[in-house]
């Protein structure tokens, strides 16, 4: 006997300190560009009982995936090593002691010309794609009132810093070398507030 279809919704949120602006997000719907998480929606039978009364054994059927995204960041941040706010204490990276913390993860890789802000204190890095080893490029901020400090380098040397400032700006920097990608980095509240908001800006190459 066929049983009905029926559907479960699992959410996978990020860490709020992982919510960024998102290219895929941003071309979807640009007044919603932060991705805060996964979502999936997947489908089961076997879910009621059978003619005799016994629990059936559900059986997936498929999984949809689609991205969450929004106009704000959702949620907490979520420290290494803990899950969903409880600690997971004994668990570490393979070939580690348990109860080693993982290793930091790398920056995440983004896309320029997409408007990246936040409003916690916590440092944030990122890494900008600009697909050419070389060329110019518009570096737009907006640190508004409260003081953060907002630095882009390249290949380890600074190509330009704001300082501890609450200002709107913009720079014409120029690059050269071997790689393609140019990091920046927030320090929040660099003067010593407890709340702030930021946005940056790293434009495509001309």
């Amino acid at each position: 006997m066929a049983t009905p279809v029926e559907g479960l919704i699992f959410l996978e949120r990020r860490s709020a300190d992982r919510q960024l602006s998102d290219l895929s997000c941003s071309e979807r719907d640009p007044t919603y560009p932060i991705r805060i998480g996964t979502m999936l929606i997947c489908s089961f039978t076997g879910t009621w009982l059978d003619p005799a009364g016994n629990n059936l054994v559900p059986e997936l059927r498929k999984c949809e995936r689609y991205l969450v995204c929004s106009n704000a960041a959702f949620g907490e941040v979520v420290p290494h090593g803990q899950q969903c706010g409880v600690p997971t204490p004994g668990v570490g990276p393979p070939g580690l002691p348990p109860g080693t913390p993982p290793p930091t993860p790398p920056p995440p890789v983004i896309q320029c010309s997409v408007q990246h802000g936040g409003g916690d204190e916590v440092p944030k890095t990122a890494i900008v794609e600009l697909a050419q080893p070389s060329g110019t490029f518009q570096f737009d901020y907006d640190t508004q009132m409260v003081p953060d400090q907002i630095i882009v380098s390249y290949e380890g040397n600074i190509l330009f810093d704001t300082g501890c400032v609450g200002a709107i700006g913009s720079e014409t920097l120029t690059y050269s070398g071997s790689s393609t990608q140019v990091e920046v980095q927030v320090i929040p509240v660099c003067a010593g507030d407890s709340t702030t908001k930021w946005y940056w800006t790293v434009h495509c190459p001309q």
